[in-house]
């Protein structure tokens, strides 16, 4: 190989090494599945399987299967929570899942929904609130746009939960970093890489 043709080989090389370690993930990358890192190096698999609905599993620190798992519209409006490796809850969307509003900045709605727990339907409010300014974060290497998204479902009076989530307008989905039971803290995640 002459020197001219070591040179256009080493830059081809470099910019096929330097488009994947400075890119990062669009919503493209989801047909695939984008994983979410936390900080114990637990796996939060993202995929798109069509309508909208995001495909959500967790994974150990050895890629193991865990025991969560969730189909959602939009990153956000569940269709099915599952833990322990069963499922928990279904939701029913009362207007069904084509009206459910695609994050906006700064939109409140809340809209009504069955869950289905063994059989046991009970009647509930899901209210989701959007942050009104987007702020950028960094996941890893990436820095994403990122939203806040506060979500709750009201069974009745204080009893409920609520998550706050850092959507990804880029993505078309998010990762909930807080989970309240009750109006509790009940648990907190730490996102520190990003995977595709």
């Amino acid at each position: 190989m002459r020197a001219s043709q070591r040179v256009a080989h080493g830059a081809a090389l470099f910019l096929v090494l330097s488009g994947s370690a400075w890119s990062c993930p669009t919503s493209g990358d989801l047909e695939q599945g984008i994983a979410f890192v936390t900080s114990e190096g637990e796996r939060f698999l993202h995929a798109h399987i069509g309508e909208g609905v995001i495909d959500q599993r967790e994974f150990d620190v050895v890629g193991s299967p865990g025991p969560g798992a969730a189909q959602m519209v939009h990153g956000l409006y569940p269709l099915s929570l599952a833990q322990n490796g069963s499922e928990v809850f279904r939701f029913t969307w009362v207007n069904g899942t084509a009206r459910l509003p695609y994050p906006q900045l700064g939109a409140r709605e809340d809209l009504p929904l069955v869950l289905d727990q063994r059989g046991f339907e009970f009647p509930a409010i899901f209210s989701i609130t959007v942050a009104e300014t987007p702020v950028r974060t960094r996941i890893g290497t990436c820095e994403l746009e990122t939203w806040g998204i506060r979500t709750e479902v009201q069974l009745k009076d204080e009893i409920g939960w609520e998550t706050f989530t850092h959507w990804y307008p880029e993505l078309g989905t998010g990762v909930v970093v807080s989970t309240a039971l009750n109006g509790a803290l009940s648990e907190t995640e730490d996102y520190v890489g990003i995977e595709w």
